[in-house]
């Protein structure tokens, strides 16, 4: 519980000063984009709740219902390596500079939810992941701290271990320091070409099973930023795997 009182204090602050802003057309912009965001944010975790309410009765299985509660629960979690304060911080960030790919992340983890079967939701972090398991691919969806992970078996430890020793789990992760950096320049800058590179993505004649995609400047910088965390947290080097999840291009790159 702990590691959700920065993030509901985030949003109890965000309320009181959209009550208190003096009138003006600046202060009734704000309060009407954050209506429609909270109303967004409630709509798509209703849906979610809705569609798993409906496999209960349908099934009996309450997986996607606890999931869709929890991935709604995701927009207060906080990461428990930082202060209250930084945490505040953080989600206010998450909740005013990244406020539109915090949207799109809950709305997509609600969708990808309600359509998978063989699922599970973990927090770690300060994001929130949703694991598709016993998918034909391994890939993965970060969306603000809003994280979809493909993986082609089932998660067989506890997710600490999973993700203090999966790269891609833990490239994915890189990606939410970008998020925070960038903001509302996030989805344009990274978010809409990174999907249209792995779209588009050839491989690597010289490197086996590497793809154009994974030398991608976003790509490299997520993977930077992962290096940096998990050396710190945990000691991890990240050289050891450059080959899979490059930290630059090699100088011989076309």
């Amino acid at each position: 519980m702990k590691n959700f009182i920065p993030g509901i204090t985030t949003v109890m602050l965000l309320c009181i000063v959209c009550f208190f802003l003096p009138h003006s057309a600046t202060s009734e912009f704000i309060r009407t984009l954050y209506f429609y965001y909270m109303a967004v944010m409630v709509a798509a975790a209703f849906l979610g709740v809705a569609a798993g309410l409906l496999k209960w009765l349908l099934t009996g299985s309450t997986t996607t219902l606890l999931s869709a509660v929890r991935i709604f629960g995701g927009n207060f979690y906080t990461d428990d390596k930082q202060t209250f304060l930084y945490s505040v911080f953080k989600g206010l960030i998450r909740h005013t500079w990244e406020i539109f790919q915090t949207a799109m992340g809950h709305i997509y983890l609600q969708t990808q939810n309600a359509f998978n079967s063989q699922k599970r939701v973990e927090y770690w972090g300060g994001a929130t992941f949703l694991i598709l398991e016993n998918q034909k691919t391994r890939k993965g969806v970060s969306i603000g701290t809003f994280i979809n992970v493909y993986i082609k078996d089932v998660l067989k430890t506890d997710f600490e271990t999973t993700i203090t020793s999966g790269l891609l789990f833990m490239h994915e992760y890189g990606h939410t320091f970008d998020s925070r950096k960038l903001g509302v320049f996030y989805l344009p800058f990274i978010g809409l070409p990174s999907l249209i590179s792995a779209a588009t993505a050839k491989p690597v004649e010289w490197q086996k099973g590497m793809l154009t995609h994974d030398y991608r400047w976003y790509e490299m910088s997520a993977n930077r930023h992962a290096a940096r965390y998990f050396k710190k947290y945990y000691s991890f080097d990240w050289k050891v795997f450059e080959d899979l999840y490059p930290l630059q291009k090699p100088s011989d790159y076309a």
